[in-house]
């Protein structure tokens, strides 16, 4: 939910996977993170998708946060857990998660209906209320 009547989501192409046809992401590790928007300024993340090809394609989709913090040893790790699952999503489809902060980056989880290409864009939603003391 926008903070003001006259806000308007400033999309970003976040991810666009090209296939015959497009296959589900299925390690973490694999993808690509330049695409993750940092998370730590919002309540929430809305985006929408593009579908193409197929037949009545759709895709199920995952928000995960990414963390990157130092181990004792002092060698930067990066730790990335799902937290919200976001459904099945089709052509156009706008959607809504709440945010835990961190770098965020939206996974396939399943693919039907063999599209081709999909493109997903992200935006900050709500605002993070704070103050800087």
């Amino acid at each position: 939910m926008r903070n003001c009547l006259f806000d308007k989501p400033n999309y970003t192409l976040h991810r666009v996977v090209i296939g015959t046809p497009i296959v589900a992401d299925v390690a973490v590790a694999s993808m690509d993170k330049r695409g993750a928007i940092n998370g730590n300024l919002w309540n929430s993340i809305e985006g929408y998708i593009k579908v193409s090809g197929g037949s009545n394609p759709n895709v199920d989709l995952e928000c995960l946060s990414i963390v990157e913090r130092k181990n004792p040893a002092g060698t930067l790790i990066e730790e990335v857990t799902k937290y919200d699952d976001i459904g099945t999503v089709t052509d156009g489809e706008h959607f809504e998660v709440k945010n835990n902060g961190g770098r965020v980056l939206v996974r396939i989880s399943k693919v039907d209906g063999a599209p081709t290409q999909v493109e997903i864009y992200l935006s900050g939603g709500e605002r993070r209320n704070t103050i800087w003391t």
